[in-house]
């Protein structure tokens, strides 16, 4: 093995470690649903429906001492902002709050 610069043509990723799991799950409900314009609700309702908390790269349940707090990736915004781009919400909200 062998290590290279970033963008390296040919090379592949063998494995990647993330040291502080905060700094790339940061956001928690609010701040997402704040950059797409969406309600906490709304938002939440959007992350069920594209089951956004199944994909290790947009979601992550963090525990600090015997709390439990959801966070999010700046991923999960983006596909957020996508799935905003090709569905109304509306029809989001309505299949989502039938659950």
């Amino acid at each position: 093995m062998h290590v290279v610069p970033e963008g390296t043509p040919g090379a592949s990723v063998v494995g990647v470690r993330r040291v502080n799991e905060l700094d790339f799950y940061n956001p928690g409900r609010d701040q997402p649903a704040e950059k797409v314009g969406l309600t906490g609700r709304k938002t939440t309702a959007m992350v069920r429906f594209f089951d956004l908390q199944e994909g290790p790269d947009c979601y992550k349940r963090t525990a600090i001492g015997k709390q439990k707090f959801d966070r999010y990736s700046q991923n999960a915004i983006a596909k957020i902002q996508e799935a905003l781009e090709s569905n109304d919400i509306q029809d989001v909200w309505r299949h989502c709050r039938g659950r």
